[in-house]
């Protein structure tokens, strides 16, 4: 071979191997989870969706670190600055990821393609989200080590004989939302689980209005838990509906009835004076600031109420102990707690805490009992309730029923959970 031959082989080389990766190649963009598992996207019409990394699913997971341990597919993604929604599990995707042991798909997971775990011997929970209504041929074949699978949606996700092969699912258990047994008994292959399990609760929605003259509000209720519900804003003339309270400004909007949730729709006047909160205010359009909400001591307390909110509405804030921790006051020298704050501006609020001798702490008066997601409190009835999570954010807030409440988490993370205004106790789901 002549030398510039040779050289123009060697020029080649960097750039044929550049194609056959750039074709090896079966996905958009890779994302690493909080847990330090990597999973790869594709773009799909209405987001994404996780994706095998190899075009050539033949070929392995060559050149890329397969997933193990508890996986949580995620509701959402974040690339380049944009926010997409993870909307299905593609074909493969997850093939013969054999040190996978449970698995959990957020809501607004639609469908899971075909074979896309297949192989992932052992996995021994499944958890799917009410939002599921596809699931393609063999997506859950070949899990040797299956027993429980948790399915939240109402309705049975569309599938073949095959979405379980080679599985024993005359040795797993199917647990579904109260009042759908019978559907799941009778649609395949859902019906060949040895035992069908519903809930035990139901799951309370109630929906308010910041002033019952400026309009109402619709989809209070209480639902098997999975069920989309649909609020409804209905402002009175000379009124508008802005957001709900928590910050989203959709209407309609659809909620996974998860965990009791009270859902207040925040209306104002179109043009003049509007009352809010006993201050006057002249508005034609809100302006909303940012509460910022925070702890002098993560391990002791955590600082509850940060949010986006309109200016005029009273919100609610506090500093919530922690096991070994006691509140003391705030940074501004209040010592009310919780605290009730009119959003005027931007504010922060720094709660402080200091900790508690074992001789001063008070014995607890209520108990709570884990398995997996489903948490069962054991209380005094007519005490307050409240379920945090991680950040802050109040989930569910009731009064329990009886001495005993059966709460069931939306998803593995950190959870806070308080009755009374006592200490939180603080849970990690996996």
């Amino acid at each position: 071979m002549r030398y510039k031959d040779v050289m123009l082989k060697y020029k080649l080389l960097p750039l044929m191997l550049l194609l056959t990766c750039l074709t090896a190649r079966g996905f958009d963009f890779a994302d690493t989870l909080p847990s330090g598992q990597v999973l790869y996207y594709s773009y799909v019409a209405g987001g994404v969706e996780v994706v095998h990394p190899n075009s050539n699913v033949s070929s392995g997971w060559v050149g890329y670190v397969k997933p193990t341990g508890a996986l949580v597919v995620p509701s959402s993604v974040t690339c380049g600055g944009t926010t997409y929604a993870v909307v299905g599990v593609g074909d493969y995707a997850f093939r013969a990821c054999s040190g996978l042991t449970e698995v959990t798909l957020a809501d607004g997971i639609a469908a899971v393609g075909n074979s896309a775990f297949y192989g992932c011997s052992s996995v021994t929970t499944l958890t799917l989200p009410a939002s599921l209504s596809t699931v393609g041929d063999g997506a859950f074949s070949l899990m040797a080590a299956l027993a429980d699978v948790w399915l939240s949606a109402a309705a049975p996700p569309t599938t073949s004989a095959t979405a379980f092969y080679s599985v024993d699912l005359s040795a797993c258990t199917l647990h579904v939302p109260l009042g759908t047994a019978a559907v799941y008994a009778s649609a395949v292959p859902w019906s060949a689980f040895g035992s069908v399990v519903e809930g035990t609760h139901s799951v309370n929605i109630t929906v308010a209005v910041n002033n019952a003259v400026r309009g109402s509000a619709t989809g209070s209720g209480s639902y098997a838990p999975g069920t989309v519900v649909t609020l409804m804003a209905l402002p009175a003339e000379g009124y508008s509906f802005i957001c709900w309270n928590d910050g989203d400004t959709l209407n309609p909007r659809l909620v996974n009835a998860v965990v009791d949730r009270v859902y207040t729709a925040m209306f104002f006047s179109v043009g003049g004076t509007v009352t809010v909160c006993d201050t006057v205010h002249d508005t034609l359009m809100p302006t909303y600031y940012s509460i910022d909400i925070q702890t002098d001591n993560a391990q002791l307390g955590l600082g509850v109420g940060s949010a986006v909110l309109p200016a005029g509405v009273e919100v609610e804030v506090c500093g919530l102990p922690l096991e070994g921790g006691r509140f003391v006051m705030w940074d501004d020298g209040v010592v009310d707690n919780p605290r009730r704050v009119t959003v005027t501006g931007a504010l922060t609020l720094r709660a402080l805490f200091e900790r508690t001798s074992l001789a001063t702490a008070v014995a607890p008066r209520w108990t709570l009992a884990v398995d997996g997601r489903r948490l069962t409190v054991h209380c005094g009835a007519g005490e307050r309730l409240r379920l945090y999570d991680g950040q802050g954010r109040c989930h569910l807030s009731q009064q329990a029923a009886g001495e005993t409440t059966a709460l069931l988490l939306p998803s593995a993370g950190v959870w806070l959970v308080q009755v009374g205004d006592g200490v939180a106790r603080k849970i990690v789901i996996e």
